[in-house]
């Protein structure tokens, strides 16, 4: 979670401790209490931003410094996967995190299917963002659809970035979907957030579905490069100040 960012804090009124792990704040949300924090969130208009988190992501974000401000700037970063559950546990933290990115954004589509929540979409190209939105139409009927474009792919492109809020803020859009797959569109909403008028925007990495179609590794190499993040848990960092004791 980010200790500048929107008052996601205050608004929520946190009854977590989030994991401390590679340098990040990790928030334990489970799939059954997102629902209920997104309603808020968008109640509240706050300007929030949310990104998903694997393991695999804290790995990159010990190495990659642009992608780890990436992280360390959004107001609420969502644990998921298997490998989250078992950090938290090493801090003392029980709950049942999302399996996947795919899942936080399934959960988010059924709630605003249910509530009436306009979702524009964000992907790595037009095709992409308009093919997602109507998979997602289709298993969540009543899903009401804001727009569909790409992500520019320059984060220095003011003109680009301009034009498009424009597009995002006419369509009334309540959550604001990102799926960006390179380094320049993860840049991208780090650096125009304020651009858009969206309550919620969520950032989910290796695209719409989550990078559920990842290549395998050998159980010696997912040993080699997970150890670090379980060393890192047990340091058991001191909590950040803007967090609830």
């Amino acid at each position: 979670m980010s200790t500048s960012g929107p008052a996601a804090v205050p608004t929520l009124q946190l009854q977590w401790h989030p994991l401390s792990i590679a340098g990040l704040a990790i928030d334990p949300i489970s799939r059954e209490v997102w629902p209920s924090v997104l309603e808020t969130l968008v109640a509240a208009g706050d300007r929030c931003t949310i990104a998903t988190c694997r393991s695999r992501d804290l790995l990159r974000a010990r190495e990659d410094r642009a992608f780890h401000r990436t992280l360390e700037t959004a107001d609420l970063v969502i644990g998921t996967g298997g490998g989250m559950a078992f950090l938290g546990l090493l801090q003392g933290v029980t709950h049942r995190p999302p399996s996947h990115p795919g899942e936080v954004v399934g959960i988010t589509l059924a709630a605003a299917a249910r509530r009436g929540w306009g979702i524009f979409f964000l992907g790595s190209t037009d095709t992409d963002a308009f093919d997602f939105s109507h998979e997602a139409v289709r298993e969540h009927p009543g899903l009401r659809v804001a727009g569909a474009l790409k992500t520019p792919r320059d984060p220095e492109d003011e003109s680009a970035a301009a034009r498009l809020a424009s597009q995002v803020n006419a369509s009334g859009a309540s959550i604001l979907l990102c799926a960006p797959t390179t380094e320049g569109g993860e840049t991208f909403m780090r650096k125009h957030r304020g651009l858009f008028d969206a309550p919620v925007v969520l950032s989910v990495f290796g695209g719409f579905r989550g990078g559920l179609k990842h290549r395998l590794q050998a159980p010696a190499a997912i040993l080699t490069g997970y150890l670090p993040l379980v060393f890192d848990a047990l340091r058991r960092h001191p909590p950040r100040s803007n967090q609830p004791e």
